[in-house]
């Protein structure tokens, strides 16, 4: 029988008591339902890995029978997965001998232990037996079994440890000697102490350093020793006479080297009187360095203090040239106070021009006592007009600055209402612009610049701007447009 796959689909098994009812039946895999659902549009069972694995696909997620939307209309069956997990079934290794029968709810578990079911070797060899031949494989025939080196005893998978690569390494391998009447058979780690004693090793001659060349078993070398004796002495009486003659020569090379040294000694002593001569005058030169070094500091000093002194005045200087300039470059005025009289009798009150310092910009104030515009009525209202001036060939155009107007107290100093606006980029361009006759007919100011309620008597503030039906004004202007400085006369 087929096996019992737990991962996709029902239960695919042999019944007991013969066909299971059609309703445990998926009408997906067409196969006993695993973990059930009911849907609700016509009230089949599915298997729930079944729906999943239709619902991955991306299409549209409908019922295989009615094809009814299934989003949300689906639900585990309880009754009916009580029903699938009471049949009685045969084990699906029926076929291979196993006898076992039981309910699909214990048929998992059957599997785990069953010596007839078809497993993968855990030694991940893609070997696949019986479980009841799964000891046999992993000790016996699988290549990744685990094995132990007879001789070095290093452990690993089967394959390698007895595999050629690791017996041509393996330090405990016994390798045979290498010399001729050697049987011996020594751990490859060990080789190389034996050979030092092997007594079948290939020797020289004990006496090779005075001319015996002779090479020799290691275990003939006392025999060789015994018969070459006199050979030995003689070779022995030549290399001392050699030596004895190479002696003779080395005592003249050193005797004559010995009276270089005299010489060389004698030679030093001259100029080591010569080097304390002249330590002597040099250091008679470093103490007049020294003074003058001294004097050297001393006027570097008063120079450090001068150079301070004119940075200083340098700085200074500049300071007086940078505000001189900034002067040149602002013009502004002194305070240019205004009397509006007999203000109950007047729409509009245009003030004579005035300048904003000798040199600078003309304008004039306007005042409307009933205001204009939108604060004809409730306010009144103030304007400032460039005019036409003597020196405006001379001045940077539009027009840049601010201008302060202030409604002066008649009764103390202090409590003036005062507005200030600028003449920016927010200003249109008409307001600001050159005049060349008369007067700009687009003055700038403020149309709300102070309400009727505020300029009667205030007794709490001691304040009053109207008094006899007239007001004073006082305008100050900071004009930060700059002179064409070529044109001015010095």
């Amino acid at each position: 029988m087929a096996t019992n796959d737990t991962t996709y689909g029902g239960y695919s098994c042999t019944f007991v008591d013969g066909d299971p009812p059609v309703e445990y039946q998926c009408y997906i895999c067409r196969l006993v339902a695993r973990d059930p659902q009911q849907v609700s549009c016509c009230s089949n069972i599915y298997c729930k890995s079944c729906l999943d694995t239709l619902k991955e696909k991306g299409q549209r997620f409908t019922c295989p029978t009615c094809r009814s939307s299934l989003e949300g209309k689906y639900f585990k069956d309880g009754r009916v997965e009580r029903g699938i997990k009471s049949l009685k079934v045969y084990c699906t290794n029926t076929d291979s001998g196993c006898q076992w029968m039981g309910t699909i709810k214990d048929i998992d578990t059957h599997l785990i232990i069953c010596p007839y079911q078809v497993i993968h070797c855990t030694n991940k060899c893609g070997e696949k037996f019986r479980r009841d031949a799964w000891w046999a494989h992993i000790t016996i025939n699988c290549p990744k079994r685990q094995a132990q080196c007879t001789y070095c005893l290093q452990k690993g998978p089967h394959q390698l440890i007895t595999s050629r690569s690791h017996l041509n390494k393996c330090p405990d391998l016994p390798i045979q000697c290498s010399n001729e009447g050697c049987n011996e058979k020594i751990p490859r780690r060990l080789l190389a102490s034996h050979n030092e004693t092997c007594p079948k090793a290939i020797v020289p001659c004990e006496y090779s350093n005075i001319g015996c060349n002779e090479r020799i078993i290691r275990e003939e070398l006392e025999i060789h020793n015994d018969e070459a004796i006199t050979i030995h002495l003689q070779l022995t009486t030549r290399q001392m006479r050699l030596t004895n003659e190479k002696l003779q020569d080395t005592n003249e090379v050193l005797q004559e080297k010995s009276e270089k040294l005299k010489e060389t000694n004698e030679e030093l002593k001259e100029t080591n009187e010569i080097l304390k001569e002249t330590i002597e005058e040099l250091q008679k030169t470093n103490k007049k360095l020294q003074k003058t070094n001294e004097k050297l500091q001393e006027t570097n000093v008063e120079l450090q203090e001068t150079n301070e002194d004119l940075q200083l005045a340098k700085e200074t200087i500049q300071s007086l040239q940078t505000e001189l300039q900034e002067q040149n470059n602002l013009l502004t005025v002194s305070n240019e106070v205004l009397k509006v009289s007999q203000c109950s009798q007047k729409k509009k009150w245009h003030s004579p021009g005035f300048y904003t310092s000798p040199g600078g910009y003309k304008m004039s104030l306007s005042v409307y006592p009933y205001g204009t515009h939108t604060g004809e009525g409730t306010h009144v209202s103030c304007f400032i007009y460039l005019m036409a001036g003597e020196y405006d060939d001379i001045l940077e155009w539009p027009f840049q600055g601010e201008v302060t107007i202030e409604l002066l107290n008649q009764l103390e100093d202090k409590n003036h209402w005062k507005r200030t606006f600028s003449y920016d980029e927010s200003v249109p361009t008409e307001s600001k612009k050159r005049v060349f006759k008369g007067e700009n007919p687009q003055g700038w100011g403020r149309g709300h610049f102070i309400p009727f309620s505020k300029i009667v008597y205030d007794a709490t503030k001691k304040c009053q701007y109207l008094k006899d039906d007239s007001l004073y004004f006082r305008v100050s202007v900071k004009a930060t447009s700059k002179t064409k400085p070529w044109l001015v006369s010095t």
